[in-house]
């Protein structure tokens, strides 16, 4: 065996405590009620614009699938606006730096929404390093424009 086979084998052994000692069942269910927390949470931002009819918020589902997760379904969360529409796509809970992460994308591009905390979302761009921000009614409104079509 050389040197290099032995290096990975101990890092291989290492991975494999540490993912042992994590309850994975237990961080899906966390990140899924994060989730619709975090579209509650914007349901109230929108709930004037949904009662007035200038939007329509839709739900479908989303097949993700995790290292030592598996596979499992989420929602995903879309705001409808005339033929315009802005997707919130989870990708999953096992990120490097967060719990979670969701991408809002519209028709002028992607801003990320991301799980610092169980309870903590904030707003995030890469600009190269990734810079994040709060996310409070406010910051969601400014970001929505940003990804939204300014016609």
């Amino acid at each position: 065996m050389n040197n290099l086979e032995e290096f990975f084998r101990q890092k291989k052994s290492r991975y494999d405590d540490q993912a042992r000692k994590v309850d994975w069942e237990g961080r899906k269910d966390n990140w899924i009620i994060a989730l619709d927390q975090l579209y509650k949470m914007i349901s109230r931002w929108v709930q004037a614009s949904v009662q007035n009819d200038l939007i329509k918020i839709v739900y479908d589902d989303k097949t993700i699938i995790e290292e030592n997760i598996g596979t499992y379904t989420i929602r995903r969360m879309k705001l409808c606006v005339g033929t315009e529409q802005v997707v919130f796509d989870p990708k999953g809970t096992i990120l490097v730096g967060s719990y979670g992460r969701v991408d809002m994308t519209g028709d002028e591009g992607t801003i990320m929404i991301v799980l610092l905390e169980w309870n903590q979302w904030e707003l995030a761009v890469r600009t190269p390093k990734i810079q994040h921000w709060p996310l409070t009614e406010d910051s969601f409104a400014d970001a929505l424009k940003q990804v939204m079509r300014d016609e």
